[in-house]
């Protein structure tokens, strides 16, 4: 399941932000293992791609300029009697 708050986080106007999220409860450990191995392989040959593609685009900086900050953070946790239980798994790849 995606969650997506582009609406409310990218007005005209407004700072904007682009927010994704995939959440998923109840799945058996050895998919969420699976899931965080593929996720920090694609998610760090993505940053790589972009931070490439931003460093052909990079110029000298006039006085229209732009910061931009993307970042991947991970978070797990293990659920008992469907009740959460916080895990040491919360990393920024």
């Amino acid at each position: 399941m995606i969650f997506k708050q582009i609406p409310t986080n990218s007005r005209e106007g407004v700072d904007s932000r682009f927010q994704r999220a995939v959440v998923y409860r109840r799945l058996p450990e050895s998919v969420a293992r699976e899931f965080e191995s593929i996720s920090k392989e694609k998610a760090g040959q993505l940053l790589v791609e972009l931070n490439q593609w931003l460093a052909e685009k990079k110029g000298v900086a006039g006085s229209d300029s732009a910061f931009i900050y993307l970042k991947k953070y991970y978070l797990a946790a293990t659920l008992t009697n469907n009740r959460q239980k916080p895990t040491k798994s919360k990393r920024r790849v």
